[in-house]
């Protein structure tokens, strides 16, 4: 198995095994840093008492579930049971593995690390990152090169946008030539497909590749650590190559353009706050330069979308970082069709979200250069809450004047809150903000609150309906993370001294689910090699993601639990015991069905006859 890797300063490594990592960087960096400090650069806190609440961004959070402790330096959500240290919370939030959030944490707090094995997974991904960083100066380079970049500049100049402007977000230029990048990666020495899996060069059907950006202003795009990833292009106006306006990098090992937004590493340091509720949000538009213009005049808060719709992969993004967002759309009808979308996907998640429509014919850039940046958020500031808007597109789009129009846009309305809900849809069960919801409704459309309310019981039961059939059905994926296992591992992080009772008795056959399996196996090698199985010990050795991260400290906290029981010696034993029971009977009723399945194969039956016997005594060995 593979050593969990943390970078060095300098960037070489070595390999060394886990035992040698000081098992005292982990509590330095915990005792050093403030758990509320962490916290606070992603979400406001509070306090209350002697911790800390807040909005949960794990899930749609509408009272401060979230419990910060510092005197524990452990978070707790009380609604979905999210918990952990600091070094889960910069995982869950930036999406980093343990040992970069190891990383991170250790230059905050000013505590050196050893230098370790890097996995060979992360080294492959720094070679992407590399090409991607390569191919950006070359581009950069190309549009500040006085006759090449030429025209790219005079394009971006006429746009309104300064140099300063252009260089702060390291906006490039690819010449038109089909080979250009190829030839500059082979006198560099770079391997083309290396920059074709990072969607920089195609494949020609006869042999070699090409450049896939050409006369193309590029817009770099970067990941939340400010790092090159993928890159936008956006043709120049007297282009030869018209083929696509914009164009973007096709999806990477490094790039997925449904959960990245443009000037999202830059934006979530500079939310807007509303004056009354101190809420933070972002201001989403829909290009590269509308996004530029808002930087440039003042309104770092600003990201825009990839030429995709936002999805659920955008908010729970959004969710890490912000409160809410305003969603700033042209007033045509694509406009309208664009937000509604939006609209679909936040009354459906629950977040905060508002729409912001421009005067017709207008873009974020042109409204900036009409109006300055205080008329931008002057109509930022005025923009429409999600289900006020959507109901005044109901009001467009049905003839609400009928019953049959009124049926449809309340039907239309409701449909996104029956998503959100996928429940009963019982009145009584309706949370306080959907209560009010449907009080807007009654208002806006003018029926009774029987009838809305009716009708969003029957949506709701016919959805539900769906759902259950759905995760019923062939294929659906449960839950079988078993309880004894469950209880086997727990223990074993809270408690190392119960390795001494499992490490005879330990079969992996006995444990089912496989990441329970393969945390137990490296607790007891750590075990043996005199390294106490804690949880940020297994990270390490498994080089664990944020879900890992998140579950193991889920069960040290089940473990805790656990302890409180008398005579723990003996029932770590009985624990192992039944894991052993529950896996010979499982076997020996695969035997008895695999000996309905030999009839008439004597020779077959007999060896299985064997083998059920030989379970039988083993069970009763057991049991005594």
């Amino acid at each position: 198995m593979t050593t969990g890797g943390v970078r060095t300063g300098s960037g070489s490594s070595v390999e060394t095994p886990v035992s040698d990592l000081d098992n005292n960087i982990v509590r330095s960096i915990k005792d050093t840093l403030s758990i509320v400090d962490v916290v606070s650069d992603y979400i406001s806190l509070q306090r209350r008492g002697r911790t800390y609440v807040g909005l949960c961004p794990f899930h749609d959070d509408h009272r401060p579930s979230l419990d910060v402790d510092p005197d524990r330096a452990r978070y707790r959500c009380w609604a979905c049971g999210a918990v952990g240290d600091v070094f889960s919370w910069v995982m869950a939030m930036e999406n980093v593995s343990f040992p970069e959030a190891l990383q991170r944490l250790a230059e905050r707090a000013g505590i050196d690390l050893p230098r370790r094995h890097v996995d060979p997974k992360r080294v492959e991904l720094d070679r992407l990152r590399s090409a991607v960083r390569w191919a950006l100066d070359q581009f950069v380079a190309a549009l500040w090169q006085p006759s090449l970049g030429r025209r790219a500049r005079e394009y971006l100049e006429s746009r309104g946008f300064r140099g300063e402007t252009l260089r702060r977000f390291s906006i490039g230029y690819a010449p038109p030539r089909w080979d250009w990048l190829v030839e500059r990666a082979v006198t560099a020495g770079i391997e083309l497909p290396l920059l074709a899996r990072v969607g920089l060069v195609r494949e020609r059907r006869d042999g070699g590749f090409y450049d896939w950006f050409r006369d193309r202003v590029i817009f770099p795009i970067f990941d939340l650590q400010g790092r090159p990833i993928a890159f936008g292009g956006r043709v120049l106006p007297d282009s030869a190559d018209q083929a696509a306006k914009y164009i973007n990098s096709p999806e990477t090992p490094l790039f997925s353009k449904r959960a990245t937004l443009y000037s999202l590493h830059i934006a979530r340091r500079h939310p807007m706050r509303d004056a009354q509720t101190g809420a933070r949000r972002l201001v989403i538009v829909e290009g590269y330069t509308d996004c530029l213009a808002l930087h440039q005049a003042g309104i770092a808060c600003a990201v825009a979308t990839l030429g995709t719709a936002l999805s659920e992969q955008h908010v729970g993004v959004l969710r890490r970082y912000v409160d809410g967002a305003v969603l700033v759309f042209d007033a045509d009808e694509a406009g309208a069709r664009a937000a509604d979308r939006a609209l679909d996907l936040f009354l459906r998640t629950g977040f905060d979200a508002r729409i912001c429509v421009l005067p017709a014919g207008a873009d974020p850039a042109d409204y900036i250069a009409e109006h300055g940046a205080e008329g931008f958020l002057d109509c930022v500031g005025a923009a429409t809450e999600p289900l006020l808007f959507r109901l005044n597109r109901a009001r467009k789009i049905f003839p609400v004047h009928t019953v049959t129009g009124q049926q449809q846009a309340l039907d239309y309305v409701l449909q996104p809150l029956v998503e959100r809900r996928r429940s009963t849809g019982d009145v009584a069960a309706l949370s306080p903000d959907e209560s009010l919801l449907i009080d807007r409704i009654v208002q806006e459309l003018r029926v009774s609150y029987q009838t809305v309310v009716g009708r969003f019981q029957r949506l709701a039961r016919s959805r539900r309906s769906r759902s259950v059939a759905e995760q019923s059905g062939p294929g659906s994926e449960q839950d079988v993370s078993n309880h004894l296992e469950k209880e086997l591992l727990a223990v074993l992080l809270v408690w190392p001294e119960a390795v001494e009772f499992v490490r005879d008795a330990f079969t992996p056959e006995i444990v089912d689910t496989p990441w329970i399996r393969e945390a137990v196996q490296e607790a007891l090698t750590l075990a043996e090699r005199g390294i106490a199985p804690t949880v940020e010990n297994l990270a390490l050795k498994l080089g664990a993601t944020s879900e890992w991260l998140e579950r193991l400290h889920g069960l040290a906290e089940f473990g805790h639990e656990l302890l409180t029981r008398q005579s723990r010696e003996a029932w770590i034993r009985d624990l192992v015991q039944r894991m052993e029971e529950r896996r010979l009977d499982r076997e020996a009723e695969r035997v008895r069905r695999a000996l309905q399945e030999k009839a008439g194969d004597a020779e077959g039956q007999r060896a299985l006859l064997r083998r059920l016997h030989e379970l039988r005594r083993a069970r009763q060995k057991l049991t005594g």
